[in-house]
């Protein structure tokens, strides 16, 4: 069974990792979310930074998943009712796999009905998850967008722009443009607010 402290070193490696990117996008000028900015370089940035983050979150969520599986507690010290019984790791990523090569944790639906296969009532994944819901799948739709550029793709970013500024943009904001804006809402970039909302979801996971 893991120990406590593999659990607070998955945590500290999300931190140590989340606060870098958050870094980097902090250090990119703001862009406007009203017309098309032309910053090409500070926008791949962006995209990789983003992309980077997103693949933290995906693994991390893995590695917590999988110490859960196992019957590892919480940091608040509680111990998740978990289906699967005397698992190694080993064993449980077979399980998780099901003959996949790979498995998906970047849609956030996929990873809570997972959870509620896996554990009692969904817990610890379920509720922080659906919480953040919309932030979680607008997430995962930019970084669809820079990662596979296709129409599909596309339209779903589309809709990410009508859930922050509440209309299309009436040009074509690519998706590094949009982690360097900012709405109304916000003081930061929506980069840094994704970020944010991302550490806060795996926090209360790792402490439910």
């Amino acid at each position: 069974m893991p120990t406590m402290l593999d659990l607070l070193t998955i945590e500290a490696e999300f931190l140590r990792k989340s606060q870098e990117y958050r870094g980097i996008m902090r250090q990119l000028s703001l862009a406007s979310a009203d017309a098309l900015d032309l910053n090409t370089q500070e926008n791949i940035i962006a995209e990789g930074t983003f992309v980077r983050h997103f693949t933290l979150w995906e693994r991390s969520l893995e590695a917590a998943f999988i110490y859960f599986c196992q019957g590892g507690e919480s940091l608040a010290g509680t111990q998740h009712i978990c289906r699967l019984a005397n698992c190694d790791g080993v064993m449980v990523r077979k399980i998780l796999g099901a003959g996949q090569k790979y498995i998906d944790w970047a849609v956030p639906g996929n990873v809570r009905e997972r959870a509620k296969l896996f554990f009692e009532e969904g817990r610890p994944f379920h509720d922080p998850m659906i919480g953040k819901a919309d932030v979680l799948a607008d997430a995962q739709k930019i970084r669809n967008v820079i990662a596979h550029d296709s129409l599909e793709a596309w339209n779903s970013f589309a809709q990410v722009q009508r859930n922050n500024f509440q209309t299309e943009r009436n040009f074509p904001m690519s998706p590094g443009q949009m982690p360097r804006a900012r709405t109304a809402r916000s003081a930061t970039s929506l980069g840094e607010v994704y970020f944010d909302a991302i550490a806060e979801v795996f926090a209360a996971i790792l402490r439910a």
